[in-house]
């Protein structure tokens, strides 16, 4: 063959392969562009407050939201949960700042109980910080519904000064961030007059001691192979009509994890062995501390109490870590920086919740009054608040 019959004969393979090449790119982007609109006709994509009120239903919500007209419901929705996360060195996110109607959060990631409060907090008042996970924060409730925003008044007449209670609660947070976050506010300086922790629910949730991000976290490392899909190709149409279509006909369905009891003794030791540490940290400062265990809707709970009926598979170990944390308890009691506030919805018949675990204004009040009664025991006792011995 001549050299002019090869450059014709690679001319004609390259332009084969070239044709081959653009319109299998075509097809994927056109057939992408068509599941698209089909998804987004059939499934549209929701926002995290859209979802809520479909899982929920409107009806449900008011009754939850009693009192609240359905535009401010849905307002107050919308401000929970359409907020984003940023990035937190150490303890991997934290709140992102915040201004809304209902829900006010600072720039260094405090909730603010109605009104703004100073940071640096100043020496005129009797800081505390409150830790805990979205309960805390008091994810579905307004500013002056959380725990941190009724603990406040309960406090007043505190040395001396006017009292103000920050309320550093953060979605998915539990006992090891908080640690980390205690210290990360002491190493800047930051010195309040007293911390409070409470924790449960997601201790026994993140029971492999892992931040909630940190699957995420570790597909992106470029060291680390990933274990799944990259999230730029998982969010293609194409991917998530597999997705559905894997899910409807291959998939298992769910089941609740096996509540194995040397977890949720793991668990249980870590949360005492991070209490220790805090209790460490704070007496290193003249800084008081309490620490108090929190209901949960899977254990001592009636169902008047909660509008969502069924099992929670997402939190499948706390009934049995309460009952197992209960039993160690009794065994080897905790001193009094400890105040166990888990059964102050027992005997009661209203409604303590506004969705699957989070806690509604009455809530709030009740576990606010066991933290200030926790604390008036505390310092009133022979154990000093900034001091004292841990557990053993």
């Amino acid at each position: 063959m001549t050299m002019n019959g090869r450059i014709g004969a690679w001319r004609t393979a390259y332009t084969s392969v070239a044709l081959l090449v653009f319109n299998t790119v075509l097809l994927l982007v056109l057939g992408n562009g068509v599941v698209g609109i089909g998804l987004n006709f059939y499934d549209p994509p929701q926002t995290p407050d859209q979802k809520i009120i479909a899982q929920f239903g409107q009806e449900t919500l008011e009754t939850a939201y009693s009192g609240k007209t359905w535009d401010r419901i849905q307002a107050l929705l919308r401000e929970t949960w359409s907020r984003n996360y940023t990035y937190e060195p150490f303890v991997q996110f934290r709140e992102t700042a915040f201004s809304g109607t209902y829900v006010q959060v600072a720039s260094v990631g405090f909730r603010n109980s109605g009104t703004p409060l100073p940071w640096p907090p100043d020496k005129e008042g009797w800081n505390v910080f409150l830790f805990g996970g979205s309960t805390t924060f008091g994810y579905g409730i307004e500013d002056g519904e959380t725990i941190a925003a009724h603990l406040q008044p309960l406090l007043s007449g505190q040395g001396g000064r006017p009292v103000r209670v920050y309320n550093f609660g953060q979605g998915f947070y539990y006992s090891s961030q908080e640690l980390i976050q205690f210290q990360r506010l002491l190493v800047a300086g930051i010195r309040p007059d007293a911390v409070m922790f409470l924790d449960g629910l997601n201790d026994f949730f993140h029971d492999r001691d892992q931040p909630f991000f940190t699957d995420r976290l570790r597909q992106v490392m470029p060291r680390d192979a990933p274990s799944g899909m990259p999230p730029w190709l998982a969010e293609r149409s194409l991917v998530r009509l597999a997705g559905k279509i894997h899910h409807r006909l291959i998939a298992a369905p769910a089941s609740v994890p096996e509540k194995d009891p040397a977890v949720v003794h793991a668990v249980i030791d870590r949360y005492l062995t991070n209490q220790t540490l805090i209790r460490a940290s704070a007496q290193a400062y003249g800084i008081g501390v309490l620490f108090a265990w929190q209901p949960v809707p899977t254990w001592h709970h009636r169902p008047n109490q909660h509008l969502v009926r069924g099992v929670l598979k997402e939190h499948p170990l706390s009934g049995p870590g309460y009952e197992a944390f209960v039993q160690r308890l009794q065994k080897v009691p905790l001193d009094d920086h400890f105040v166990w506030c888990a059964e102050v919805q027992n005997g009661r018949n209203e409604l303590l919740y506004v969705d699957r675990v989070h806690y509604n204004d009455k809530m709030s009040a009740l576990i606010a009054e066991c933290l200030a009664e926790g604390w008036l025991r505390l310092t009133k006792g022979s154990v000093s608040s900034s001091g004292g011995k841990g557990h053993e």
